[in-house]
């Protein structure tokens, strides 16, 4: 892992823990939201949000000042609101802290869209915390527990679940170049 870290700079997991059927259900879900129709879409819009979780219409994102052709999930951990939090004076992570958006129970094509998204969001957070482990001992850290000291007991993250549909024009891209930072 070491190795792979330092010289190539990623690495790909297998035989990682979470369930195939899992995964399977979860893109299942997923793929079902995106096909309901755009009025049910919206109404988990992402500005209804001011913890930035909920659904984003195509060409609400631009990357290098083109539109993003995609549609897209967001979603993070189940907490409780911080309460005390002030925009101006508290730290920003304590804005994100908050409940997601779902879609509605009586919708008959999802009745397990929250269980399953939230199960899977538990099992990825799981797989989390162990590469942390292992990369802190790949690295020689005598902690194994080191990076919890830095991200906490409950780190915060999120999961972006993405539509790029077909396109008729050749030259359109679902999302132009960029990086994705964090940890």
């Amino acid at each position: 892992m070491r190795e792979s870290l330092m010289e190539i700079g990623t690495f790909y997991i297998k035989d990682h823990g979470i369930p195939p059927e899992l995964t399977a259900s979860a893109m299942k879900v997923i793929q079902q939201y995106f096909a309901l129709p755009l009025n049910e879409k919206k109404k988990m819009l992402i500005g209804n949000s001011r913890h930035f979780r909920g659904y984003k219409l195509i060409g609400q994102e631009f990357t290098n000042d083109q539109v993003d052709h995609r549609e897209q999930l967001q979603f993070g951990p189940e907490r409780p609101v911080i309460e005390s939090f002030k925009p101006t004076i508290s730290p920003d992570y304590e804005g994100l802290q908050g409940p997601n958006q779902w879609p509605a129970s009586t919708l008959a094509c999802l009745p397990d869209f929250k269980s399953c998204v939230l199960e899977f969001m538990n099992q990825l957070e799981i797989l989390s915390q162990n590469l942390m482990e292992a990369i802190a001992l790949s690295l020689g850290l005598e902690d194994a527990s080191y990076f919890r000291t830095l991200f906490g007991e409950q780190p915060y993250y999120r999961l972006k679940c993405a539509k790029y549909p077909s396109v008729d024009k050749p030259k359109t891209i679902g999302c132009g170049a960029h990086k994705d930072t964090g940890f």
